[in-house]
């Protein structure tokens, strides 16, 4: 499924973004920090057709607000298709997922249109670590009572396997 333009992307994007044929996206910033950009449908939501939002950088990247830009640009995009929502795991492998749900939430609520969004997050003990898990669906969304309900359910099947 083709989930973004990437020519509407680049029309509001401060840096120039490219993609490959898996869908994934990619950019540099002004400080040539390269970042991988991805939606990837996730197979717990599979019958609710939720994608993962995955951004990443394989450098300690310094504040850049265009980064920002990039990615609500991205997101609205992404918004317009038909997937039904947005899965954001905060990546915990540096122990620095805490930081990285502070900065998520500092990026949605300065979201100049984030009344059109429900923002559901919860916070999971998995293997020992802590996970932040925010999910984003349209408040417009028909479905917004069974995908939300399956979202809970999910997380909670975790949150019990690893206690």
């Amino acid at each position: 499924m083709d989930l973004i333009s990437l020519s509407a992307v680049n029309a509001k994007s401060p840096y120039k973004i490219d993609s490959d044929q898996s869908g994934s996206f990619f950019f540099v910033t002004d400080k040539q920090r390269p970042y991988h950009v991805a939606f990837i449908e996730d197979p717990l939501f599979y019958e609710h057709g939720i994608y993962q939002y995955c951004l990443d950088t394989d450098v300690h990247a310094e504040a850049d607000g265009h980064v920002y830009e990039v990615v609500v640009a991205l997101m609205e995009e992404f918004f317009k298709s038909s997937a039904k929502g947005l899965l954001y795991v905060c990546d915990s492998m540096d122990g620095r997922q805490a930081a990285r749900n502070r900065l998520f939430n500092r990026w949605f609520n300065s979201y100049a249109d984030r009344d059109k969004y429900l923002l559901f997050q919860r916070e999971v003990p998995y293997e020992g670590v802590l996970q932040y898990v925010s999910l984003i669906v349209r408040r417009d969304h028909p479905e917004v009572q069974p995908i939300t309900a399956s979202f809970d359910r999910v997380l909670s099947n975790i949150k019990y396997a690893y206690k």
